[in-house]
């Protein structure tokens, strides 16, 4: 994984190894229920190819954890959605100017706002 943000920053970015660099997140079952088509199992083609069927779409691969122990997870079905449209996808505007999705995380654990009642 990349270089981590600085300390003073809002959050701490960690990822679930075994999901780094991913080639592939694919919605295999939605809740047909839900108007917003929730996704419910998911398909990983992990970086060394191997696949992982029907896992939850739930399932955490990155976790922002603030210096008060609250977290913000990032899930494989979410994973999946930034990685097929801002970093594969063609459409103009929707790409993102990062190498990767943990690249990308990782400047945003620096700048999150954290909030304190």
């Amino acid at each position: 994984m990349p270089e981590q943000a600085p300390e003073n920053s809002g959050y701490k970015l960690e990822a679930v190894p075994e999901y780094l660099n991913f080639q592939s997140v694919e919605v295999t079952e939605i809740d047909e229920a839900m108007p917003w088509a929730l996704p419910l199992k998911v398909k990983i083609t992990k970086a060394d190819g191997t696949v992982e069927e029907d896992v939850n779409g739930n399932t955490t691969f990155f976790t922002f954890t603030d210096t008060q122990g609250q977290k913000l997870t990032v899930s494989a079905a979410a994973s999946g959605h930034i990685d097929d449209i801002h970093f594969k996808g063609e459409d103009v505007g929707s790409r993102f100017n990062y190498g990767s999705l943990e690249e990308m995380l990782l400047e945003a654990e620096g700048i999150i706002p954290v909030y304190r009642n």
